[in-house]
């Protein structure tokens, strides 16, 4: 009786490994694009997502709601800080654009750092609410970059009176070269 071996020959083996190291040399940069594709889209969903909370806040707390830059380590606005380090949503009772919890001012939400290679610009610190959902003096443009430049650039427009809306990639301006 003759007993057959199964398995495979080298020849085989190394045409397999082959194969498979051409397509993920193709599939991982495509991979690595979508995961940075899908960061841009969560970080421009959170910040409309942080907006809109603003806006609704300050209608259904009847005073004016304040969404400030802050940074990780603090529950305070920091203009210092830089947007994608994160921010701060609290009523503005006496409407100085800064937390004051002695006057009975009450931090809504913090939100944390962007993290990774994300930069958020606005024209401005703060943006503020009234108790009727207007941001009089407050339009301009959240523009959201990261290493690939203009080609992924995403952005929040705030209109004259203050609604937020998801920016058409023309609408938005160039991404900071540095």
């Amino acid at each position: 009786m003759i007993t057959r071996h199964h398995g495979f020959t080298l020849t085989e083996v190394v045409i397999t490994i082959s194969i498979a190291s051409i397509l993920a040399s193709i599939a991982i940069p495509s991979f690595a694009s979508l995961l940075k594709n899908n960061k841009m889209a969560i970080s421009n969903n959170e910040l409309l997502t942080a907006l809109s909370f603003t806006r609704s806040s300050a209608i259904t707390r009847g005073t004016t709601v304040t969404l400030c830059k802050s940074n990780a380590t603090s529950t305070n606005c920091d203009a210092n800080a830089e947007w994608q380090d994160g921010w701060i949503v609290f009523e503005d009772k006496n409407n100085d654009g800064d937390v004051d919890t002695s006057d009975g001012e009450v931090i809504l939400s913090v939100y944390q750092s962007l993290g990774g290679d994300l930069k958020l610009t606005y024209q401005h610190d703060r943006l503020k609410y009234n108790n009727e959902g207007f941001s009089m003096g407050y339009a301009g443009v959240f523009l959201l970059c990261d290493s690939r430049g203009n080609s992924a650039k995403r952005g929040i427009i705030i209109s004259a009176n203050g609604r937020p809306r998801k920016g058409d990639i023309n609408e938005l301006s160039n991404c900071p070269t540095s």
